[in-house]
């Protein structure tokens, strides 16, 4: 994986992050592509619920895993 290591960890873990809003964005575009019932459509508008699946799901992976790195997502090991 020669690409991916040129990108610092902080910033491939920003890029990341971003996917959780652009998520959304995706699933709201689909659900108006949807509301239009226009057939040619259907395409664009699945690929677009899965890339709100895929990215809502890397974005709970990396946002979960930030935040037990930092040590702000358990509240049992500040009672320590």
């Amino acid at each position: 994986m020669p690409i991916k290591s040129l990108i610092k960890p902080e910033t491939r873990t920003k890029i990341l992050v971003a996917l959780g809003p652009m998520a959304g964005l995706a699933l709201m575009i689909s659900i108006f592509l949807g509301r239009l019932n226009d057939p040619n459509l259907d395409f664009a508008g699945g690929f677009l619920i899965g890339l709100s699946i895929v990215g809502n799901l890397a974005f709970i992976f990396v946002v979960t895993r930030y935040l037990r790195k930092i040590g702000g997502c358990n509240d049992r090991q500040k009672k320590n």
